[in-house]
């Protein structure tokens, strides 16, 4: 078989899907074609077909170094046959920086084969270069230019195929990302499967093409806590990556990572770790030790040892991620924001105010070098050095920041976006510390008028109120139906920015809460922890402290029960959390102190649950200056031995029982309500 012929053979497995075949088939033309001495454009167009599969397969230095002489041959020819072949190598490329976070270099070359009048009838590659465009302002945290090139894609994607095949149902997957950024949940999962179906029609049900599909559709579905549809997803993605790309792949460690993240939310940290370092494992066997890429899975290695208790583990890996970051934007190139971000949050969970400024600090000019002082990069990274002053209770210099950001989003967004919204939101927090309320007020009020031109009902938030009101007609005001749905339509606002109506909405819930459970009663506080918890993760960090003020509250009056159930050292511990974030040192240590007493109680003085704590109190301690009493916590806790992985599970297994099975009570019930309004519809 010669060259010819190999290429296609080569060109059609890669077609179906089998990369590992198309890979060897491919070589073995490249190979054919040089001992031949076939023309340099043919090896180019072998060279190019061959980087596409080494793309796939992470074999990037292969990959880089065929396309790069590829690249330069065929902007070499003016045989208009050979342009979609320049145009294909260059994506091509493209892609494998993108995939190395190397985004300038690939922006650079998707603007080079954009801005080429040669190629303007290369419209299927154009289609693609604008989405490669989108998934990496998408990756950088973009969403407005993100949104811009999704949808220029998807019109030329139409153009060419109408409202069907592969490239047709991958631009429609990436327009539903938006609707999921805008909390549009419902809409987003059904574009989504609407994509799967296209895919699933053009290339069957094993095409490694849908396995992007798939994770977004596990990201929904994880993020309405239907955790097991979400991991039946991604158990599907990884057969298929195991049939495309063979036992270990970096496409496999995306999903495995992903699976890692559903078993975390759900406090099954073993489970979650094996994923976690299953998918490190494959990324620095495609990337190498050194390579950015790898900060985001290290990081959350190493929440999840902290999670297990494993705190040098977790020290070790954190200082893995600051180093690479260190390394990284040495480079004057550099133009990851969240790079800057990440290592800026590090220093300041470590309390390191100094150094965690001045990283945030250096991230802004760095912004400022590269994109330019009035660019969203900038504006966003004003946001996130806000959002870093405020943790350290520096309200002043937040507000300047604010501002800032503020200030640029008028200029590049217009005056009604809803991510200008946010920035004034933040603003006005910061005004009403400073106790310029007339000022705050004003700025809130301007946030208000935004939001309210994009309050518009969206399928999702239409479905949600129409349910609560049939529920409230079928099972009463206050049954525990409603008050389920109530709270996830309180959610669904909140993520589409409407917080003044979630507000109302979670008004209305607590209220009906109440009288579901009583005033004082500890059910309501479970419940109220829920929301607290809910709040600090959307970082409303002033409505988590409330709830949990309240919590606290109710465990005062229901002290003896409160003490003899091993649940709420949980509690405690979580609340705790709340106050650290909001620098409440002291508070924090009389909650792990309560929390210590209750497992002290119940699980024995040598567990390893109360090493943890007196491991957390001594650095508590030694942040307060408190030396002596650092240096007796760490004594005890080294007198008590670590735990195995066996006895770890078993005690987190027994810890959340209780938790879990209440709110899936909970999302089962509202499930069969919703399911039940269906089936009579």
């Amino acid at each position: 078989m010669g060259h010819h012929e190999k290429l296609k053979e080569g060109v059609k497995h890669f077609e179906e899907g089998d990369y590992v075949l198309s890979l060897q088939i491919l070589k073995e033309a490249l190979e054919e074609a040089r001992k031949e001495k076939a023309n340099p454009v043919e090896i180019a167009i072998i060279q190019t077909e061959l980087g596409s599969t080494c793309s796939e397969i992470g074999d990037f230095e292969t990959g880089k170094k065929e396309l790069n002489d590829a690249v330069g041959e065929l902007n070499k020819s003016k045989d208009k046959s050979n342009f979609k072949y320049r145009a294909k190598a260059k994506i091509n490329l493209s892609s494998i920086f993108m995939k190395e976070s190397e985004y300038k270099s690939a922006i650079a070359l998707l603007r080079e084969l954009l801005d080429d009048k040669e190629l303007k009838d290369c419209k299927e590659e154009l289609g693609t270069a604008t989405d490669q465009l989108g998934e990496i302002a998408w990756r950088q945290g973009n969403a407005r230019d993100a949104e811009s090139y999704f949808k220029e894609g998807l019109e030329k994607r139409e153009q060419i195929f109408g409202q069907k095949g592969r490239y047709y149902g991958g631009s429609l997957g990436n327009c539903a990302l938006i609707l999921y950024a805008d909390g549009r949940l419902l809409e987003s999962e059904e574009m989504q499967k609407r994509s799967l179906q296209i895919k699933e029609d053009a290339l069957g049900r094993v095409h490694p093409e849908l396995v992007c599909t798939l994770s977004n559709l596990a990201m929904i579905s994880q993020r309405l806590r239907r955790f097991e549809e979400a991991e039946t997803l991604l158990k599907r993605a990884l057969t298929i990556c195991d049939t495309a790309y063979g036992a270990n792949s970096l496409t496999k460690s995306f999903v495995s990572n992903n699976l890692g993240g559903i078993f975390l939310e759900q406090g099954k940290y073993k489970d979650a770790v094996g994923y976690f370092e299953i998918a490190l494992a494959a990324r620095e066997k495609f990337l190498g030790k050194n390579n950015p890429a790898l900060i985001k899975i290290i990081n959350n290695v190493a929440l999840v040892y902290r999670k297990l208790g494993r705190d040098k583990d977790a020290q070790a890996m954190a200082d893995r991620v600051k180093e690479l970051i260190e390394i990284s934007i040495k480079d004057e190139n550099h133009s990851d924001p969240m790079s800057f971000i990440l290592l800026s949050d590090l220093h300041s969970r470590e309390k390191n105010k100094e150094k965690s400024i001045e990283v945030i600090e250096s991230g802004i000019e760095r912004m400022k070098k590269v994109y330019g002082e009035k660019s969203i990069e900038c504006a966003n990274m004003h946001d996130s050095a806000g959002s870093i002053y405020v943790t350290f209770k520096d309200y002043s210099s937040a507000q300047g920041h604010f501002a800032k950001a503020v200030s640029a989003k008028k200029e590049i967004l217009g005056m009604d976006n809803p991510d200008l919204a946010k920035s004034l939101r933040h603003l006005s927090l910061c005004l009403s510390m400073e106790g310029d309320f007339e000022a705050s007020n004003l700025v809130k009020a301007q946030a208000d008028i935004i939001d309210k031109k994009h309050s518009l009902p969206d399928s999702t938030e239409m479905l949600m109120r129409k349910q609560v009101e049939v529920f409230k007609q079928k099972y009463g005001e206050n049954h525990k139906t409603v008050v389920e749905s109530l709270r996830m339509l309180s959610y669904t606002l909140s993520k589409r920015g409407l917080h003044d109506e979630a507000n109302l909405v979670q008004k209305e819930y607590l209220e009906k809460l109440t009288v579901l459970h009583g005033d004082n009663t500890l059910e309501l506080a479970q419940e109220l922890i829920d929301q607290a918890t809910m709040a600090w993760s959307g970082q409303e960090f002033e409505k988590a402290i409330e709830l949990s003020a309240r919590v606290l509250d109710i465990f005062s009056k229901n002290e003896e029960a409160v003490k003899s159930s091993l649940q709420y050292a949980g509690t405690y511990e979580r609340i705790a959390t709340f106050y650290e974030s909001a620098q409440e040192i002291s508070m924090v240590e009389g909650l792990l102190k309560k929390a210590m007493e209750i497992r002290m109680q119940k699980q024995g003085a040598n567990h390893w649950r109360v090493r943890g704590l007196l491991m957390r109190l001594a650095s508590i301690c030694r942040s307060q200056d408190k030396q002596e009493e650092a240096q007796n916590y760490d004594e005890m806790a080294d007198s008590i031995p670590k735990p195995s992985d066996e006895q770890i599970k078993a005690d987190m297994m027994e810890e959340s029982q209780y938790m879990l099975q209440r709110i899936m009570g909970n999302l089962t019930e509202l499930a069969k309500a919703y399911e039940q309004e269906e089936q009579e519809e």
